[in-house]
């Protein structure tokens, strides 16, 4: 049950409960987010936002523990994305508390670009790229401004 969000600059955020990490049995979740830069056509590495498990079976048999995608929450905007969850990570009883998180853009990295050229088109312009040592890239951001064209 995730929850999608997508940001001002198009692009789609992804948040969710994953129990990927309990190799037991399953009992404890930690909250996931990813983004695709691409409109979901390729999503980067998932990150782990949730410094710890937490496991809804502390509070089965509530209200609480019904339809948990309810209690994931997910926002963006600009360029930034806001995830809150719902986790019982206390002693058994105690009542679910809210973690949140703030997620911005990774500062820029300087990448060696071997090779730029830019084609017209019908639809605006494809800028094609290569660089010189990819290893390590999750990918890249590239912001569009727009403006008049001179004289006009």
């Amino acid at each position: 049950m995730p929850s999608l969000a997508v940001d001002d600059l198009g692009q789609l955020h992804v948040a969710w409960y994953d129990r990927r990490d309990d190799t037991v049995c399953g009992k404890f979740v930690h909250t996931y987010w990813t983004e695709s830069l691409d409109g979901a056509v390729t999503f980067l590495p998932a990150r782990r936002l949730s410094g710890q498990p937490g496991s809804w079976q502390q509070i089965a048999g509530t209200s609480d523990a019904t339809n948990i995608g309810d209690h994931l929450g997910l926002a963006a905007t600009g360029d930034r994305a806001y995830v809150l969850w719902t986790d019982a990570r206390g002693m058994p009883g105690d009542l679910a508390d809210i973690y949140g998180v703030s997620i911005q853009p990774e500062p820029a990295t300087a990448v060696a670009v071997s090779g730029f050229r830019a084609e017209p088109g019908n639809a605006g312009v494809s800028l094609l790229w290569s660089v010189a040592d990819p290893a390590g890239l999750l990918g890249f951001r590239v912001a569009v401004a727009t403006r008049p064209a001179r004289g006009g």
